[in-house]
Parts: C-alpha cells; sequence; structure tokens
C-alpha cells in the first residue's frame, strides 16, 4: 500500500501534467482557428504602397474642398485615391480599389451624388457596374459582395494643407 505522501505526490504530478496538457490543447484549438477563420487569400490582398501626397487648398484646383460635401480624386495608391471633406468637418482619404476582387481590370470606385462608393466606372456619363459593393464617403461597407472596407490613408490637416500619408 503506498503512504499519504507518495499518493499526494503522483496526484500533484499528474495535476500539473492535466494542467499543462489542458494548456497546449487551447493553445493549439487557437491556432488552428485562427488561421483557418482568415479567408484571405492573395487575390484578395490590397498591396500595399507607398502614399505621401500634398494638397494645398489655397489653390484653386483643391479650393472646392474647403466646403464639407466636396472631393476631388488624385494620382496615387493603388487605382488612384479620392479625397472627401465630409459634414463632420474631417477629410476622408480612400483608394478607389475595390476590395472585392481587387485585381479585376473593373474593381474602381466612384463616388456618386448620394456619397456613396460604387464598384466600376462612369464611361460617357452611364455607370457600369462592377461588383455590386457599396461604401460610404467614409470607406466603410454598406452593400457586399465585399467584406473589406475601402483601404484609407491618414490625413493631416495644418491650416490650407493636408497632407496624406499611411
Amino acid at each position: 500500500m503506498v503512504g499519504k505522501p507518495v499518493r499526494d505526490f503522483i496526484n500533484m504530478k499528474k495535476n500539473k501534467l492535466f494542467r499543462h496538457l489542458f494548456t497546449l490543447i487551447v493553445l493549439t484549438l487557437c491556432i488552428v482557428l485562427t488561421y483557418s477563420c482568415n479567408k484571405n487569400n492573395d487575390k484578395d490582398v490590397i498591396p500595399n504602397v507607398p502614399v505621401s501626397i500634398r494638397v494645398n487648398m489655397e489653390l484653386p484646383l483643391y479650393s472646392k474642398l474647403l466646403i464639407p460635401g466636396n472631393y476631388i480624386y488624385l494620382e496615387g495608391g493603388n487605382k488612384g485615391i479620392t479625397l472627401f471633406h465630409g459634414f463632420d468637418d474631417q477629410y476622408y482619404a480612400t483608394d478607389r480599389i475595390c476590395p472585392y476582387q481587387p485585381f479585376d481590370a473593373c474593381s474602381k470606385v466612384e463616388l456618386d451624388s448620394n456619397f456613396t462608393f460604387r464598384c466600376g466606372s462612369s464611361i460617357n456619363g452611364i455607370f457600369e457596374q462592377c461588383c455590386a459593393s457599396k461604401f460610404q464617403y467614409d470607406g466603410q461597407i454598406s452593400n457586399g459582395p465585399a467584406i473589406y472596407p475601402l483601404k484609407s490613408y491618414r490625413v493631416y490637416r495644418s491650416g490650407n494643407i493636408l497632407d496624406i500619408a499611411n
């Protein structure tokens, strides 16, 4: 018969082994779930490109940005950048590449008169849809199939100068 100190020692070792095994199982499960939930594949990843643009709103080309609700398209980013002066007096810079199948030739967004980005382009005043995705002026999704918002860039304001960067 095994004495009480020996039984306590064996139970302590079993509990310690059980705790280590349980921890290992939980960590393995977390890792598996994390990678299995990641539905990004290479065709849906928008490339990071360097963006550093300065806009002087005192210039006639950009002066309309002083009024909320106005926007301009800029060169840069993946397929261009939309710079929008929001009704909250904030400036929003979003990439014009649609996050749903971004490498399709037609995968570009335009801002319409309702301040909604739509995936597609206007040709001779007629809008041709690429996908049914729609986004709010700040880049957030309002309608799918896109599951990611528009790629956005930081906008820093100093007086009438806006600096756009990532």
